[in-house]
């Protein structure tokens, strides 16, 4: 590695100061937070400057996140497109088990953007049929953005996950019961579940 004092010289008021960068206030994630402004060759360069650099590149995967694109659209991750920035995600299959009893959630981790979802693309990159959709953190910036999508997007799944577990709790008690079982008050299930998504939005 070429420096790894990292010391340079700068001129303030007509003196020469030397300032370090790897003093202690300087953080890793300011470090983070500039490589990823960067293009991949200039990433690639960087991490051959100092063996610091090169531990935070390699630790934060800055090569990998600067690859990551939608398989679909091929939007990466902080392109702006039309004046607005891409949501990434990706995509899930939920569904009841097969046996009646619980919920299966899979997802095959690529990396989907919610354009293509809202366009229709429901199918994932091996064939597998797609329920729902999830927004991922990703980095602050990616985060704070699609900050709305992800709440949304993870109610719609809390909601999902309910209907199939009370699905799941009344042909239970048909089974058990026979004639004999009285389904539960839909009214109140509605009531139930707004009192539900109240709780939900007051503690976000």
């Amino acid at each position: 590695f070429t420096n790894d004092k990292m010391m340079m010289n700068r001129p303030v008021h007509g003196h020469t100061k030397k300032v370090n960068w790897h003093n202690h206030y300087i953080i890793d994630e300011l470090w983070l937070m500039i490589f990823e402004c960067l293009q991949a060759p200039q990433i690639f360069s960087s991490q051959f400057v100092c063996s610091k650099w090169y531990k935070i590149i390699t630790k934060y995967n800055i090569m990998e996140r600067n690859e990551l694109c939608c398989y679909y659209t091929k939007n990466k991750l902080g392109q702006k497109i039309g004046g607005k920035y891409k949501t990434l995600g990706i995509g899930l299959s939920i569904k009841p088990k097969l046996n009646g009893n619980g919920i299966e959630i899979h997802s095959q981790m690529d990396i989907l953007s919610l354009s293509a979802w809202k366009n229709g693309c429901k199918i994932g990159v091996w064939g597998e049929q797609l329920t729902h959709f999830l927004p991922l953190v990703m980095n602050k910036k990616h985060a704070e953005l699609a900050d709305d999508a992800i709440h949304q997007y993870l109610k719609k799944i809390q909601q999902e996950y309910a209907r199939i577990k009370d699905e799941q709790y009344e042909i239970r008690n048909q089974n058990k019961y026979g004639n004999q079982y009285q389904p539960r008050d839909k009214d109140q299930k509605k009531r139930n579940q707004n009192e539900l998504d109240k709780y939900i939005d007051r503690n976000n």
